[in-house]
């Protein structure tokens, strides 16, 4: 009776895994945590994303990205890389949206991979990071990819109004238009 059970659940498992190669969950105690399960390359790839931050809010919070690869579930095997390549995207209603970080990240000694980023805007991005090691192949080889949605939230800055440069000139600007338009007008009454 267990080898049939067993034999019937088993591929509704594997299918569950391999039909879902991004399932994405977030949720926040000390920070955010971001996971997804990349199943693209043949192996099974779990990609945990931490953020020091409860919330990400634009311009108020810096907040530090660190990086995880595993091949097991309970998170205890790390996959061994030499570099990742990290893009965030904002939707700015493009196309491919406004790309407002991209760089590689390399893995360090102690602590975790990682930076420190602070968006400039509130609305949606995307996360993107890419697993590769370079020892294998001419061009290296990918060993996971993952892609995950960010609500950045308004900060209290963006509330404000701010007497800034743009605002002067934008003003001054205004009066000499004002006064080119009235010049007309004045020249007639005399």
């Amino acid at each position: 009776m267990k080898k049939l059970y067993f034999a019937l659940v088993l591929p509704f498992l594997i299918l569950a895994v391999v039909s879902i190669p991004y399932a994405v969950s977030a949720h926040g105690e000390a920070g955010l945590t971001f996971s997804a399960v990349d199943t693209d390359n043949g192996s099974i790839r779990f990609v945990d994303i931490d953020y020091t931050e409860t919330e990400i809010i634009a311009r108020d919070s810096v907040g530090r990205f660190t990086f995880d690869l595993f091949a097991d579930a309970d998170r205890t095997q790390t996959v061994e890389y030499t570099d990742m390549w990290v893009r965030i995207v904002q939707d700015d209603g493009g196309r491919s949206g406004k790309t407002v970080f991209a760089g590689p990240i390399y893995p360090v000694q102690f602590g975790g991979a990682g930076f420190l980023f602070t968006f400039p805007d509130s609305g949606k991005y995307t996360l993107h990071v890419r697993y590769n090691d370079a020892n294998k192949g001419s061009y290296g080889e990918t060993l996971a990819e993952a892609e995950f949605p960010l609500d950045v939230l308004r900060s209290s800055e963006e509330n404000t109004f701010d007497f800034g440069m743009e605002f002067w000139i934008g003003l001054i600007g205004g009066i000499f238009l004002v006064l080119i338009l009235l010049l007309p007008i004045m020249l007639r009454k005399k």
